[in-house]
């Protein structure tokens, strides 16, 4: 008999932990496997893009992009629905009101951290017992699958740094502890969650993003990605406009280097709850024409394709799939110094390390829109990085079943 697989992730917005979980489906031997996948809230715009063999365990889940506002709509009332459903709000109001409090005093208040677990507690319950249960997200979906799935053996995903996040042992509860395996995307990423959780050395292990490296290529290639100016050297940064992502210090850094004269244009791929006060600054800046905010895209690869050089300067990050997206593409890249860019990143062979700071990441830039030769081998360095060790990858999962 096929061994049943369940996949439970928070939303199918177009971000990076949504399309790595896609990528992965087609590792599967369907002669072995049989696939399941419950969204949490029910939710988003990647549901078209998710494998006819796969069962989808919702019901008339909405493909309203995530990050836009009719989406942000249905998922309020996802959220209240859960909320109502098996007592959860009761249940989970002392939490609340403690993590609230905690938050509060740090002078941070982060609702979804909070509502995760209301949200897991009141998601739909399922009699179907599974050989695996997958956890591919921190939050909603890791505390749902450690107290609501029936299964024999339990995964948890973490893809960033859990305390720069925002969580913490309290919002976590114990929810690890039912977890046979804890998987992350990156050693920095696992130090960090260690960190948190030291309980779980033993079952903490690196396991990196799976790519399917002929499907980019092939979408890069099938539109162009007209927007983009062939007259001016032109930088790319793909991420939800989110403050983690820093694209305020871009802003402000594109702005000194045209003031300096540079025919330099930055284009950003992606949506969120900054686009509002980003597009204000970039009117402050008169950077209208020069900083351009693109939308998101469900073909982002032409993008990477055209662009002269891969920028990723941002606050805090997992393991970065759009820094891997633009390796594939054979891009050269910058990258701020921070946890799961900087091991992405091999100084001066595939791009540059810089500090989170408008100077260094005005030099790294310049560095290689001068230095065309060097840019040039850092693209074939990338062309020719082998994907061995991520198609191995997925042995760790496939041996956790035959344990």
């Amino acid at each position: 008999m096929k061994k049943k697989i369940l996949f439970v992730i928070n939303t199918l917005g177009q971000a990076g932990a949504e399309n790595a979980l896609l990528n992965m489906f087609p590792y599967f031997d369907r002669n072995q496997y049989e696939l399941y996948l419950y969204v949490m809230l029910n939710q988003g715009e990647l549901i078209y893009d998710v494998p006819e063999y796969v069962h989808v365990l919702n019901k008339n889940l909405s493909p309203l992009p995530v990050l836009s506002r009719e989406g942000e709509g249905h998922m309020t009332k996802e959220v209240m629905t859960c909320f109502l459903r098996h007592g959860s709000g009761v249940k989970n109001l002392p939490d609340f009101l403690s993590n609230y409090k905690t938050m509060r005093r740090q002078g941070k208040v982060q609702w979804d951290k909070l509502l995760w677990p209301v949200v897991a507690t009141g998601a739909k319950r399922f009699s179907i017992e599974f050989d695996l249960a997958v956890a591919y997200l921190e939050g909603a979906s890791t505390y749902y699958v450690a107290n609501y799935v029936k299964a024999k053996k339990k995964v948890a995903w973490v893809h960033v740094d859990m305390k720069l996040a925002g969580y913490s042992k309290a919002l976590d509860k114990a929810c690890y502890d039912a977890m046979d395996r804890v998987f992350c995307v990156s050693s920095e990423v696992r130090e960090a969650f260690l960190k948190l959780h030291p309980e779980c050395e033993k079952k903490a292990l690196e396991f990196e993003n799976l790519l399917d490296v002929k499907k980019i290529q092939r979408l890069s290639e099938i539109e162009k990605a007209k927007e983009l100016d062939s007259n001016s050297f032109c930088l790319l940064t793909v991420g939800r406009l989110h403050p983690q992502k820093g694209y305020d210090l871009a802003i402000e850094t594109l702005a000194e280097l045209k003031e300096k004269g540079y025919p330099i244009k930055w284009y950003v791929v992606g949506d969120g709850p900054m686009k509002k006060p980003l597009a204000d600054m970039i009117a402050n800046y008169h950077l209208e024409d020069d900083f351009i905010l693109l939308g998101a895209k469900k073909n982002p690869y032409p993008y990477f394709k055209a662009c002269d050089l891969y920028v990723h300067a941002t606050r805090f990050e997992g393991k970065s799939l759009a820094i891997s997206e633009a390796k594939t593409l054979g891009k050269a890249l910058v990258v701020s110094d921070v946890s799961g860019n900087r091991a992405q990143v091999e100084e001066m062979k595939n791009g540059l390390v810089c500090k989170l700071e408008k100077q260094d990441l005005e030099d790294a830039i310049l560095s290689l829109y001068k230095n065309e030769e060097l840019r040039r081998q850092m693209e074939e360095s990338n062309k020719k990085e082998g994907l061995s060790k991520k198609e191995n990858s997925l042995r760790l999962l496939l041996d956790l079943l035959e344990e």
